[in-house]
């Protein structure tokens, strides 16, 4: 190893020890939280990013192109990381957009099938109440009907009783004005015998007398 590479390394040795222990904290949190094999997890990314722009800062000052290259690397694989991310949190807020739509669809359909129910069971209900009014109507005009009739039944039988009346009474009086003319001729006849007795009584006396 020649001298310079040997100072290049020994640079590079501090900055892997002092990133390392640097990461320590990090790596004991993520152990503890079950992050530790996350490679989206946001402490332990910052930190690789914070380790990849030092590399790349302090191998650009000290001219090592292996920190350079390095850090180089380790940017891009944070950028990729990060813009998966990104992807993956905009994938999650559309499926969660489309659960949304779908879900507000559903609720829609279920509220229009709702609305179609109680605008069905109202119609329902008009149409009962509907058959109930004219079935109410038509029980009003049968018994109006009805009672009409017996009203008129009612005046016919007494026209009829009062014609009857009538009636027995003009035959009994005619009966009576009979039975007085047949008085009165009984009576008269009764006279007339009751003279022709008496003429033939004195028609008998005066042949006696003579």
């Amino acid at each position: 190893m020649s001298p310079m590479q040997t100072v290049k390394t020994l640079p590079r040795a501090v900055i892997d020890g002092y990133l390392r222990a640097a990461r320590l904290p990090v790596t004991a949190i993520g152990r503890i939280t079950g992050q530790q094999a996350n490679p989206h997890w946001g402490p332990g990314l910052a930190f690789d990013a914070l380790a990849a722009n030092v590399d790349n800062v302090l191998g650009g000052l000290l001219r090592d192109d292996v920190l350079v290259r390095r850090g180089q690397l380790e940017q891009a694989r944070i950028a990729e990381v990060r813009r998966a991310e990104d992807l993956r949190v905009i994938a999650e807020q559309e499926r969660a957009d489309a659960n949304d739509t779908l879900q507000e669809r559903r609720d829609n359909a279920a509220q229009r099938r709702q609305s179609a129910a109680a605008a069905a069971r109202a119609r329902k209900q008009e149409v009962a109440q509907k058959a109930e009014e004219r079935e109410r109507q038509a029980n009003t005009r049968a018994a109006q009907r009805a009672s009409t009739a017996r009203q008129t039944q009612a005046a016919q039988e007494k026209a009829i009783e009062r014609q009857a009346r009538r009636a027995k009474a003009d035959t009994v009086a005619r009966k009576a004005r009979a039975l007085e003319t047949a008085e009165e001729s009984l009576g008269a006849q009764r006279n007339v015998e009751r003279l022709d007795t008496r003429i033939e009584a004195s028609k008998a006396a005066r042949r006696r007398s003579g």
